[in-house]
């Protein structure tokens, strides 16, 4: 299973709380994508959890004086077995060449770390899911 998980939000405080946004299958911490805020400033981290024995975590950051994560951003994590990327405002952050494997489909989108916790806390303007990887060349359109 491959995509793009794409957002335009902004969260509603610098806090030093974590905060997800998360594609899982059956509401489960199994087989999921997430898109964090993370506690740390500025720090947008990308995460797949396949099969329980699998997690990779990639961050990204908001560079300051570019914006803060109070600030509407657009950001995009694409998650493919040996290709993931997170994209913020037109820029590659991070990538990964881990591997991966779902033993469940993703179904459910949640506004937490998809098993009910962790809730995110901020303003969507956009959420959209791409059920195929994105080029760079459309991931930088898309974020810019």
């Amino acid at each position: 299973q491959e995509g793009v998980l794409y957002l335009e939000t902004a969260a509603l405080s610098q806090s030093n709380t974590s905060r997800g946004i998360a594609l899982s299958a059956a509401n489960s911490p199994a087989n999921r994508v997430v898109i964090f805020y993370s506690a740390s400033s500025n720090i947008i981290q990308g995460r797949v959890q396949a099969s329980t024995s699998t997690t990779i975590a990639i961050n990204g950051t908001i560079p300051i004086g570019s914006g803060l994560i109070t600030d509407f951003n657009k950001i995009a994590f694409k998650y493919k077995s040996g290709d993931l990327a997170i994209w913020i405002n037109g820029e590659e952050r991070a990538t990964s060449s881990g591997a991966f494997t779902f033993n469940a489909a993703l179904s459910e989108l949640a506004l937490d770390q998809g098993n009910g916790s962790i809730h995110f806390e901020g303003l969507v303007k956009t959420l959209a899911v791409f059920k195929e990887a994105l080029s760079d060349a459309e991931l930088a359109a898309l974020t810019s």
